[in-house]
């Protein structure tokens, strides 16, 4: 999905660091971006005039000469994930699955519902994000601590 720069925001504004525009099956929607997200974003958006000297659709991630990207991983996706020796296989989707994991687990600080990750991710029916909830087994650790921390306790035999 190609994301555009709204030509009424800069990367200064406070309003560009919560929200980035996605054109989205013809549609324009906002994308809330995570503090480390907007960081990156302005990071790149800053070195993209390096990149692509002409940007005629104002294009997050263009190719080279100012055109859509392809929808394929970025050129050296294959060499990155072999470097990190995951010992298996990873899709480019596999970051939004991830991403969508840790924020229903919390591990960025507060749980997020499945209805704020569904909207982040723009799925039509909550089934589709209820597929990422898997949790960790740390997630299912912290609940069994908590439940045996608040429970009265066992009668003795």
């Amino acid at each position: 999905m190609p994301a555009k720069l709204d030509k009424n925001q800069s990367s200064r504004s406070t309003k560009f660091v919560r929200n980035w525009h996605v054109l989205s099956f013809r549609t324009l929607r906002d994308v809330p971006l995570l503090p480390a997200a907007a960081d990156a974003l302005r990071s790149w958006l800053a070195a993209l005039p390096s990149w692509c000297a002409k940007n005629p659709l104002g294009l997050v991630f263009p190719r080279e000469r100012g055109a859509h990207g392809a929808r394929k991983p970025p050129q050296h996706w294959h060499a990155w994930v072999a470097a990190a020796r995951l010992g298996r296989r990873l899709r480019f989707h596999d970051l939004r699955h991830t991403c969508a994991c840790i924020l229903l687990n919390g591990q960025l600080g507060r749980k997020w519902s499945f209805e704020e990750v569904r909207e982040m991710l723009g799925h039509a029916d909550i089934k589709t994000t209820q597929l990422y909830g898997v949790l960790t087994s740390s997630t299912l650790m912290r609940a069994a601590l908590e439940t045996a921390a608040t429970s009265p306790a066992a009668p003795t035999p």
